[in-house]
Protein backbone atom coordinates (compact mmCIF):
# COMPACT_ATOMS: atom_id res chain seq x y z
CA UNK A 1 0.00 0.00 0.00
CA UNK A 2 1.07 3.47 -0.90
CA UNK A 3 -0.06 6.55 0.45
CA UNK A 4 -0.93 9.02 -2.44
CA UNK A 5 2.38 10.20 -3.77
CA UNK A 6 4.56 12.03 -2.60
CA UNK A 7 3.67 11.57 0.80
CA UNK A 8 6.45 8.96 1.60
CA UNK A 9 4.17 5.82 3.37
CA UNK A 10 3.89 2.94 2.19
CA UNK A 11 2.58 0.01 4.26
CA UNK A 12 2.34 -3.01 4.36
CA UNK A 13 -1.09 -5.37 4.27
CA UNK A 14 -0.49 -8.91 5.82
CA UNK A 15 -3.22 -11.91 6.21
CA UNK A 16 -2.05 -13.93 9.23
CA UNK A 17 -1.67 -17.65 8.17
CA UNK A 18 -3.11 -16.84 4.52
CA UNK A 19 -6.43 -16.68 5.09
CA UNK A 20 -8.65 -15.74 7.61
CA UNK A 21 -10.91 -12.28 8.01
CA UNK A 22 -8.35 -10.48 9.36
CA UNK A 23 -5.38 -8.44 7.65
CA UNK A 24 -2.57 -6.95 9.67
CA UNK A 25 -1.43 -3.68 8.51
CA UNK A 26 2.49 -3.10 9.23
CA UNK A 27 5.24 -1.35 8.44
CA UNK A 28 8.59 -2.29 6.89
CA UNK A 29 6.87 -6.07 6.75
CA UNK A 30 7.42 -6.41 10.80
CA UNK A 31 4.46 -8.40 11.48
CA UNK A 32 5.70 -8.41 15.14
CA UNK A 33 4.04 -4.71 16.06
CA UNK A 34 1.12 -4.44 13.43
CA UNK A 35 -0.12 -0.63 13.54
CA UNK A 36 -3.85 -2.15 12.77
CA UNK A 37 -5.74 -5.21 13.25
CA UNK A 38 -8.63 -4.67 10.42
CA UNK A 39 -11.55 -6.70 10.27
CA UNK A 40 -14.33 -6.22 7.40
CA UNK A 41 -16.42 -3.80 8.67
CA UNK A 42 -14.30 -1.27 10.78
CA UNK A 43 -12.44 1.03 10.86
CA UNK A 44 -9.03 1.15 12.79
CA UNK A 45 -7.59 3.60 15.44
CA UNK A 46 -6.13 6.41 13.80
CA UNK A 47 -2.64 6.62 12.75
CA UNK A 48 -0.18 9.50 12.84
CA UNK A 49 2.90 9.23 10.56
CA UNK A 50 5.53 11.75 9.16
CA UNK A 51 4.00 12.34 5.31
CA UNK A 52 5.73 15.02 3.08
CA UNK A 53 3.37 17.55 1.12
CA UNK A 54 4.65 20.02 -0.59
CA UNK A 55 8.38 20.01 -0.17
CA UNK A 56 7.43 19.71 3.69
CA UNK A 57 7.51 16.41 6.40
CA UNK A 58 4.74 17.08 8.67
CA UNK A 59 3.00 14.20 11.37
CA UNK A 60 -0.47 13.63 9.28
CA UNK A 61 -3.40 11.26 10.22
CA UNK A 62 -5.07 8.59 8.65
CA UNK A 63 -7.27 5.49 9.16
CA UNK A 64 -8.49 2.36 7.19
CA UNK A 65 -11.62 0.61 6.48
CA UNK A 66 -11.35 -3.20 5.03
CA UNK A 67 -14.47 -3.00 3.54
CA UNK A 68 -14.57 -6.65 2.47
CA UNK A 69 -12.00 -9.66 2.29
CA UNK A 70 -11.47 -13.10 1.14
CA UNK A 71 -8.40 -14.67 1.06
CA UNK A 72 -9.08 -17.41 -0.25
CA UNK A 73 -9.97 -16.04 -3.98
CA UNK A 74 -7.10 -13.40 -2.82
CA UNK A 75 -9.62 -10.25 -3.40
CA UNK A 76 -10.31 -7.48 -0.43
CA UNK A 77 -11.04 -4.27 -0.70
CA UNK A 78 -9.78 -1.44 1.28
CA UNK A 79 -10.22 2.10 2.25
CA UNK A 80 -7.52 4.39 3.21
CA UNK A 81 -9.15 8.35 4.90
CA UNK A 82 -7.60 11.19 3.75
CA UNK A 83 -4.30 11.67 4.88
CA UNK A 84 -4.28 15.28 7.06
CA UNK A 85 -1.72 17.21 9.18
CA UNK A 86 -2.26 16.65 12.64
CA UNK A 87 -1.37 20.45 13.04
CA UNK A 88 -1.57 24.10 12.09
CA UNK A 89 -4.88 23.80 10.47
CA UNK A 90 -5.90 26.49 12.78
CA UNK A 91 -6.07 29.68 14.14
CA UNK A 92 -4.40 30.31 16.48
CA UNK A 93 -2.01 27.85 14.81
CA UNK A 94 -1.34 25.74 18.47
CA UNK A 95 -5.07 25.03 18.88
CA UNK A 96 -4.56 22.25 16.09
CA UNK A 97 -2.56 20.32 18.85
CA UNK A 98 -4.73 20.87 21.59
CA UNK A 99 -8.01 19.44 19.36
CA UNK A 100 -5.80 16.58 18.61
CA UNK A 101 -5.25 15.89 21.99
CA UNK A 102 -8.94 16.65 23.40
CA UNK A 103 -11.52 15.77 19.80
CA UNK A 104 -8.76 13.46 17.61
CA UNK A 105 -7.94 13.87 14.28
CA UNK A 106 -9.57 15.83 11.56
CA UNK A 107 -10.08 15.63 8.01
CA UNK A 108 -11.22 17.58 5.19
CA UNK A 109 -12.96 15.06 2.61
CA UNK A 110 -14.58 11.61 2.69
CA UNK A 111 -12.09 8.69 1.30
CA UNK A 112 -13.88 8.28 -1.72
CA UNK A 113 -15.33 11.09 -3.33
CA UNK A 114 -18.59 10.62 -5.30
CA UNK A 115 -18.85 7.16 -5.52
CA UNK A 116 -21.51 5.44 -8.06
CA UNK A 117 -21.51 2.57 -5.61
CA UNK A 118 -24.12 3.55 -3.35
CA UNK A 119 -22.90 0.74 -0.66
CA UNK A 120 -19.58 2.91 -0.45
CA UNK A 121 -21.68 5.76 0.37
CA UNK A 122 -23.03 3.92 3.20
CA UNK A 123 -19.90 1.75 4.30
CA UNK A 124 -17.43 5.01 4.14
CA UNK A 125 -18.82 8.40 3.13
CA UNK A 126 -21.69 8.38 5.70
CA UNK A 127 -19.57 7.22 7.86
CA UNK A 128 -16.59 9.62 7.50
CA UNK A 129 -19.15 12.74 7.45
CA UNK A 130 -21.10 11.50 10.83
CA UNK A 131 -17.48 11.50 12.78
CA UNK A 132 -16.79 15.10 10.97
CA UNK A 133 -20.10 16.32 12.55
CA UNK A 134 -19.37 14.94 15.81
CA UNK A 135 -16.21 16.31 15.44
CA UNK A 136 -17.05 20.08 14.73
CA UNK A 137 -19.91 19.26 17.88
CA UNK A 138 -17.15 18.45 19.59
CA UNK A 139 -14.89 21.29 19.45
CA UNK A 140 -17.29 23.74 19.92
CA UNK A 141 -18.20 22.69 23.05
CA UNK A 142 -14.56 22.43 24.16
CA UNK A 143 -14.16 26.17 22.91
CA UNK A 144 -17.38 27.49 24.73
CA UNK A 145 -16.08 25.92 27.88
CA UNK A 146 -12.21 26.57 27.50
CA UNK A 147 -12.31 29.62 25.25
CA UNK A 148 -15.80 31.21 25.70
CA UNK A 149 -17.06 32.59 22.22
CA UNK A 150 -20.06 34.99 21.41
CA UNK A 151 -20.90 33.22 18.56
CA UNK A 152 -20.09 30.13 17.01
CA UNK A 153 -19.98 29.69 12.99
CA UNK A 154 -19.08 26.55 11.07
CA UNK A 155 -19.52 26.11 7.88
CA UNK A 156 -19.95 22.48 6.80
CA UNK A 157 -19.66 21.99 2.68
CA UNK A 158 -20.60 18.14 2.34
CA UNK A 159 -24.27 18.96 1.67
CA UNK A 160 -23.10 21.65 -0.56
CA UNK A 161 -21.20 18.54 -2.37
CA UNK A 162 -24.18 16.11 -2.77
CA UNK A 163 -26.51 18.03 -3.61
CA UNK A 164 -24.60 19.50 -6.44
CA UNK A 165 -24.11 15.90 -7.87
CA UNK A 166 -27.42 14.18 -6.68
CA UNK A 167 -30.04 16.40 -6.59
CA UNK A 168 -30.83 16.77 -10.50
CA UNK A 169 -30.69 12.79 -11.32
CA UNK A 170 -33.56 12.35 -8.19
CA UNK A 171 -35.75 15.66 -9.47
CA UNK A 172 -37.77 14.64 -12.52
CA UNK A 173 -38.17 17.69 -13.53
CA UNK A 174 -34.41 18.18 -14.57
CA UNK A 175 -32.85 17.63 -17.61
CA UNK A 176 -30.72 14.79 -16.04
CA UNK A 177 -33.11 13.14 -14.53
CA UNK A 178 -32.43 9.20 -14.26
CA UNK A 179 -34.40 7.01 -13.14
CA UNK A 180 -32.45 4.18 -12.47
CA UNK A 181 -30.57 6.57 -10.22
CA UNK A 182 -33.26 8.28 -8.76
CA UNK A 183 -34.25 6.17 -5.58
CA UNK A 184 -30.37 5.89 -4.71
CA UNK A 185 -29.82 9.68 -5.19
CA UNK A 186 -32.96 10.37 -2.52
CA UNK A 187 -31.65 7.72 -0.47
CA UNK A 188 -28.34 9.58 -0.47
CA UNK A 189 -29.21 13.11 -0.10
CA UNK A 190 -32.15 12.22 3.19
CA UNK A 191 -29.17 10.31 4.39
CA UNK A 192 -27.29 13.80 3.85
CA UNK A 193 -29.69 15.75 5.54
CA UNK A 194 -29.65 13.68 8.84
CA UNK A 195 -26.22 13.40 9.32
CA UNK A 196 -26.87 17.36 9.12
CA UNK A 197 -29.04 17.62 11.74
CA UNK A 198 -27.09 15.45 14.25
Amino acid sequence: LEAAPPSGLAFDLLIPGGVGDEAWLCENKDASHPLATLRPGQWSDWIIRPAAAKGQVRDASMRFKLLSLDSRQGHLRLVRSALYPTSGFTWPEELSEELLQVVGPYFEHAAVGRPEDPDLWHQVVFEEMEYQVDWYAKVAEHLLHTRGWDLFYSHWHFPDNVFHYWLAPADPASPVYNPQRAETAREILRRTCQIADR
